[in-house]
């Protein structure tokens, strides 16, 4: 148990650095980069068998991608869509309760 914190201990001295994130690519690079990644999570989300699970994760996850259309400046191209605005509030809100 001594060796595993430890171990945690090195791993944590480089903290995560929210200014260093998106530095790292640039706007293009990074959306083609999590493209992929958030397809393969909805294909994974079909997979689930309970209906009011893959609801709830749908809609959230569509929250999120609104949040990165938001981010990117996307919503200047093209507005959000009812679906994606019902997907953010429910986003926010689901934050907010992990608040407390």
């Amino acid at each position: 148990m001594g060796s595993l914190i430890q171990d945690s201990i090195k791993i944590c001295e480089n903290p995560f650095k929210e200014d260093n994130f998106l530095t790292q690519w640039t706007k293009d690079q990074f959306i083609s980069t999590i493209k992929p990644v958030f397809y393969n999570i909805t294909k994974i989300i079909d997979c689930i068998p309970c209906e009011k699970c893959k609801l709830y994760g749908k809609l959230q996850f569509t929250g999120l991608i609104a949040v990165m259309k938001i981010m990117f400046g996307q919503v200047q191209e093209s507005r959000l869509s009812r679906k994606e605005m019902v997907g953010l509030i429910n986003l926010m809100a689901k934050l907010l309760e992990f608040k407390d």
